[in-house]
């Protein structure tokens, strides 16, 4: 295991030791993963794990017309650095495991359509309501009149707490139902800590 940490001058130092995960367990170690990159502040051993996770559907999602806002739900991963999301409980969600400022982000994809509207919005600590939690971000567009696949995309970066949540929340008024569609690329939405 390396182990970084400064002198009283501010220097960094870099430590090697034959130590397994069972030797940092103290109360001010509990929680650190093998391989967890742990810097000396000090006082106390800080976990700098990246803590990032992309969520997507991987099949489509019928989206009622101008009714509330759809709660979307996530099946599958891109990757998950932090278990920050279940794909058995509470699938909406990704989950901020510490307190930071993270990067948060989305794509979605409704069918081809020339009718309506289409927005999507965020929210932090929702449960599962669109009128719950705080919203963080939103973005909107109108159907052109050549008909096209209706994509929208946002990002923002917001300072969460520990146990904080994001959810996604799609919407549109074309007249009828409206696919949102699946895959990978095409609607998912991401959480990363950067600072």
């Amino acid at each position: 295991m390396t182990f970084l940490s400064t002198d009283n001058n501010g220097s960094l130092k870099v430590s090697h030791a034959q130590h397994s995960i069972n030797d940092l367990t103290d109360a001010n170690d509990s929680g650190k993963a093998v391989g967890s990159l742990l810097i000396w502040d000090g006082s106390n051993w800080a976990n700098y794990n990246r803590l990032s996770c992309q969520v997507y559907r991987s099949a489509n999602l019928s989206v009622p017309t101008s009714t509330p806002e759809t709660l979307v739900t996530f099946d599958s991963e891109d990757h998950d650095f932090g278990a920050m999301h279940s794909v058995s409980t509470n699938t909406s969600r990704i989950v901020a495991p510490e307190t930071g400022v993270y990067l948060i982000a989305a794509t979605i994809t409704f069918d081809i359509s020339s009718t309506g509207n289409r927005y999507f919005f965020i929210s932090k600590n929702a449960a599962g309501s669109p009128g719950g939690g705080t919203q963080l971000l939103a973005e909107t567009q109108v159907a052109t009149a050549s008909p096209t696949f209706s994509i929208l995309g946002a990002s923002i970066v917001k300072v969460l707490s520990a146990n904080d949540y994001i959810e996604l929340f799609v919407y549109q008024n074309r007249g009828s139902n409206l696919n949102l569609i699946g895959g990978a690329t095409a609607t998912n939405m991401s959480l990363t800590r950067i600072a």
